[in-house]
């Protein structure tokens, strides 16, 4: 009976053993898990930003082009009025041409703030992608030195109770 009992004791002292390295491995790979998921997640965010910023500057550029056309349109009405008033100011009166050149370069400005404001946007939105993609990057790296930490310390804890389960496994063996 008291064989028997040693027996169970060094089953029980290797397969606790066993189970704690048997954790280690599954809490080393959920810390690596985790890191992969946490990454994964920081990259599709990154692609949103990245899509926003495109979408931010493309309606910029579409806004600029709109600026331009109101002010070809008004230059167009400017000139038509010139044309058609029977003030003796024709479309090549000083007052006129200066008139039109103000309201093109007017218009210009207002295109050129639209796009730069786009592009600023354009760029906050892909520094952000790329702030977000290093988070991505340090979790990832986060979740490797984790899983290395746990694999280490289940190493370490069965070193540490390598002296009760060695022997109770040569016991097991010698039979």
């Amino acid at each position: 009976v008291m064989a028997t009992l040693a027996t169970i004791g060094t089953v029980l002292t290797v397969g606790s053993a066993v189970i704690g390295a048997g954790a280690a491995v599954y809490g080393a790979y959920n810390s690596y898990q985790s890191g992969v998921a946490a990454q994964a997640e920081y990259e599709r965010q990154a692609g949103v930003d990245e899509l926003s910023g495109k979408m931010e500057f493309a309606a910029s550029q579409r806004e600029a082009e709109l600026r331009r056309l109101e002010g070809g349109l008004i230059m167009s009405r400017q000139q038509a009025y010139a044309a058609a008033s029977g003030a003796g100011s024709g479309v090549d009166d000083p007052t006129i041409l200066k008139i039109m050149s103000d309201t093109g370069a007017n218009a210009d400005m207002n295109a050129r703030s639209v796009m730069s404001q786009g592009e600023a946007r354009r760029d906050d939105y892909l520094n952000a992608a790329k702030a977000k993609r290093a988070s991505g990057s340090s979790n990832f790296l986060g979740g490797i030195l984790r899983a290395t930490g746990a694999l280490a310390d289940g190493v370490g804890n069965l070193a540490a109770t390598s002296r009760d389960w060695i022997p109770a496994a040569q016991s097991l063996a010698r039979g």
